[in-house]
């Protein structure tokens, strides 16, 4: 086990963990990200980090963890903030898993690089589209 020596101990709490939970689901929501199966958790692990997200790809299994022990206090959006980059760290993590693999095909590689396209296309692109659109129309 990995031997931790804060000096501002910090201990997240039941509230921290929904605030962090709530966050988490509202990315996933709105990337659209409803091909994966999703856990959410608060717990304290060996690892050196105040979360972090694992995935496998072929299960499409995520989960999302929220550590208990941190080593401050945090500001007043980074539960928030942690919550977002860790959803960011499930988005792309099919790219990294290829990536990383021996035998990626170009198609497999495709597939994972359009399905962030199609997220980005549908939660930024559409929506800032119809803003400028709607802007333009002359009344």
């Amino acid at each position: 086990m990995i031997e931790k020596n804060y000096e501002n101990n910090y201990k997240t709490t039941a509230q921290d963990f929904v605030r962090f939970k709530k966050e988490a689901e509202y990315w996933i929501e709105r990337f659209g990200m409803f091909d994966i199966e999703l856990c959410i958790e608060h717990c304290q692990t060996e690892e050196d980090a105040r979360a972090f997200a694992t995935s496998d790809m072929e299960s499409k299994t995520c989960c999302i963890t929220l550590q208990k022990d941190w080593n401050a206090t945090p500001e007043e959006t980074e539960i928030e903030k942690i919550a977002f980059h860790e959803v960011l760290e499930i988005l792309f993590g099919d790219l990294w898993y290829l990536a990383n693999s021996r035998f990626t095909t170009e198609l497999e590689m495709e597939a994972a690089r359009h399905r962030i396209i199609r997220i980005f296309e549908n939660c930024f692109w559409k929506q800032d589209f119809l803003k400028r659109k709607k802007g333009n129309k002359k009344t």
